[in-house]
């Protein structure tokens, strides 16, 4: 999956693709860092494949992503 990710980032272009779905665990241990660095890869992928990030989107935490306080997950949210 992950090299196929990367060919997309790479190649450009939609590949036929009408929405995405991710699923948790975005980090290990609920570190801010790791969900901003989270937010730019889906913030690109979704350029990328010409998606809208409002529309085409869907994301289900993990359950290590919950551990994270709610103010934090709301930013890196927000920003994205």
């Amino acid at each position: 999956m992950f090299l196929y990710l990367t060919t997309i980032l790479t190649q450009g272009g939609n590949k036929g693709i009408n929405f995405v779905i991710v699923t948790g665990d975005f980090d290990n241990y609920s570190k801010t860092k790791t969900f901003e660095k989270s937010a730019d890869f889906l913030k690109r992928l979704m350029e990328t494949l010409e998606l809208e990030i409002t529309k085409d989107l869907f994301i289900v935490p993990g359950n290590h992503d919950c551990c994270t306080p709610i103010e934090e997950l709301e930013e890196v949210i927000s920003s994205v």
